[in-house]
C-alpha cells in the first residue's frame, strides 16, 4: 500500500505542476497568481497527502520520499520551460516625446 500511496502522490503532484505551469505560461498577466498558488498547492498537497494517511496508520516514508523528489524535479523542469519562454518586454513611454 505504501508504493501505491507514493505513485499516487508523484501522479498528483506532476498533475498539480503541470495545470499550473500550463495556467501561467498561457496567462501573462497572471503570471506570478498561478506560480504561486502552484507552490501553495504543492505544499498542501504534500501536507494533506502525507499527513492523512499517516494518521490513519499507513508507512509514509516512501511516500514521502517520493513526494520530495517529484518536487524537486518538477519546480526545475518548470524553471527550465520558464527559461526558455519567450516574453515581451515593454519600455516605459518616456517624458520627452
Amino acid at each position: 500500500m505504501t508504493y501505491v500511496l507514493a505513485l499516487a502522490m508523484v501522479v498528483v503532484i506532476v498533475a498539480a505542476q503541470w495545470f499550473f505551469t500550463s495556467r501561467a505560461l498561457r496567462s501573462p498577466s497572471h503570471f506570478i497568481g498561478w506560480v504561486t498558488g502552484g507552490y501553495a498547492a504543492k505544499i498542501a498537497l504534500l501536507a494533506i497527502g502525507l499527513y492523512v494517511p499517516r494518521a490513519l496508520g499507513m508507512d509514509v516514508k516512501v511516500a514521502a520520499f517520493a513526494t520530495i523528489i517529484a518536487i524537486i524535479v518538477s519546480s526545475t523542469v518548470e524553471m527550465m520551460v520558464m527559461m526558455r519562454k519567450r516574453t515581451m518586454n515593454v519600455d516605459a513611454p518616456s517624458d520627452t516625446q
